[in-house]
C-alpha cells in the first residue's frame, strides 16, 4: 500500500504491483493495480510535475524577488502555490504561456517596424552621423584583423 500511496502522491501512473500480506496467516498475495497515465489513483487530472520552484523562474525575468511577486499578484492567469509557509511554485506551462505570447508581441512588433527596410540605413530615423561612425568602427576593426592575421 505504500508504492500506491507514494504513487498518488507523485501523479505516476502506470502499472504498479501491490504486494498484500495478512498479519495473522503470513500468506502474501500480489495483485496490480493498472491507472490510466496522467490520472491519480483516484481518477483526477495530475498536475504536480508541472510545478516549478518560483526561485527556479523569476531571476530570468526580474531584478528582486519582490518585483516578481507584484508580477505575478499582477497576472492571475499565471497560476501559484504554496505548500509551504515559505516557498512558492509556480505552474510551469502557464509561466512559459505567458513568455511566449510577450515574445510573439515583441516579434511581430519587430517585423512591422522593420516593413519596407531593407538595411539600416535605410531607416530614416538612423542618423547619417551613426552610419559615418559605424562605418569608421567596421574599417579600424577590419585593418586590425589584417594585421593579427599576418602574410
Amino acid at each position: 500500500m505504500a508504492r500506491l500511496l507514494a504513487a498518488q502522491l507523485c501523479g505516476w501512473a502506470g502499472d504498479i504491483e501491490v504486494e498484500e500480506a495478512s498479519r495473522i496467516g503470513g500468506n502474501s498475495q500480489t495483485r496490480t493495480v493498472v491507472v490510466e497515465v496522467g490520472t491519480s489513483l483516484q481518477g483526477e487530472p495530475s498536475d504536480d510535475s508541472s510545478w516549478v520552484g518560483a526561485s527556479t523562474l523569476w531571476p530570468e525575468h526580474f531584478e528582486t524577488w519582490r518585483k516578481a511577486k507584484a508580477f505575478l499578484k499582477k497576472h492571475p492567469e499565471i497560476r501559484t502555490r504554496h505548500p509551504r509557509e515559505n516557498r512558492c511554485q509556480i505552474h510551469a506551462g502557464d509561466w512559459a504561456m505567458y513568455w511566449a505570447g510577450q515574445d510573439k508581441k515583441g516579434f511581430d512588433a519587430l517585423d512591422k517596424k522593420g516593413e519596407g527596410l531593407r538595411s539600416i540605413a535605410d531607416d530614416p530615423s538612423v542618423s547619417g552621423e551613426f552610419l559615418a561612425q559605424a562605418e569608421e568602427r567596421v574599417a579600424r576593426l577590419r585593418a586590425e584583423k589584417r594585421k593579427t592575421a599576418g602574410p
